[in-house]
């Protein structure tokens, strides 16, 4: 799930040595993201047997492209990314699906990039990838190239990262603990106060507001749907939201 960025960063997405640490860091958390990923495939607006070409935009080692391929067995994936080293670990782990899936090698800075697709698709999936590109220039533009390689009756369907406001900031920090608060009854039959539990996890806390620091450019929820509209999508929508990461959708009306 990885894009160029415009700004760098201390990745390095074309070392393969980089790659495997990241895979391995990033692969414990494929099944708590299954669901999600499963949602985001259904809502492609197609007949299970149905004859698709998707594009799975930061496609990565093809967590995603899996799951659509599962969801649509009758379905080509077509993965982009600008790792030549993602690319190849993805291939590596959809081999049971030789002949369904093809690569296309671009980096989403580059004006051209669609390019490498080739033929329009008929539905677009990403997944916490876009927000990388880091400015809203190229968020929305990459949203507009995008539109224009979808065909008419399809969609796109992005998994993404959002900035929350100081107050919903505060707010969410809150509810996790108060999540963590009942977890732990329910486990135990005990229940810490909310102040023992933010001591007790004063670390993942620290985690958390280093995450949102982070966040603080990203665009809003708003600023995605305004994008897919200004795109040409003729319907924007926000289907799930938990905190920063929602999962929205931009469909294009047959003709």
């Amino acid at each position: 799930m990885t894009t160029g960025s415009p700004r760098g960063d201390e990745h390095d997405w074309q070392s393969p040595e980089y790659v495997d640490y990241w895979i391995g860091r990033d692969a414990g958390r494929d099944e708590e993201r299954r669901d999600n990923l499963r949602r985001m495939a259904a809502l492609l607006p197609f007949e299970r047997d149905a004859k698709v070409r998707v594009l799975d935009v930061g496609a990565g080692y093809g967590a995603v492209a899996q799951v659509v391929l599962e969801t649509f067995p009758n379905a080509h994936v077509v993965l982009h990314d600008f790792s030549a080293p993602m690319l190849e670990r993805a291939r590596q782990r959809l081999e049971q699906y030789e002949g369904r899936t093809s690569h296309a090698l671009a980096d989403l800075t580059d004006p051209t990039w669609s390019e490498a697709v080739g033929e329009p698709v008929d539905g677009v999936v990403s997944a916490i990838a876009i927000h990388n590109l880091r400015t809203h220039e190229l968020i929305s533009r990459v949203y507009a190239d995008i539109f224009k390689i979808v065909n008419p009756g399809g969609a796109f369907l992005n998994w993404e990262l959002v900035q929350l406001g100081d107050t919903a900031r505060a707010a969410d920090a809150n509810a996790r603990l108060v999540m963590e608060q009942w977890s732990r009854f329910d486990e135990t039959g005990i229940q810490p106060t909310l102040e023992e539990m933010a001591a007790e996890l004063a670390g993942r806390r620290a985690s958390w507001n280093s995450g949102r620091q982070r966040g603080r450019n990203r665009p809003t929820l708003p600023d995605h749907l305004n994008w897919l509209r200004s795109a040409g999508f003729d319907e924007a929508e926000c289907f799930w939201r938990d905190g920063s990461h929602v999962l929205i959708g931009g469909y294009r009306r047959g003709t």
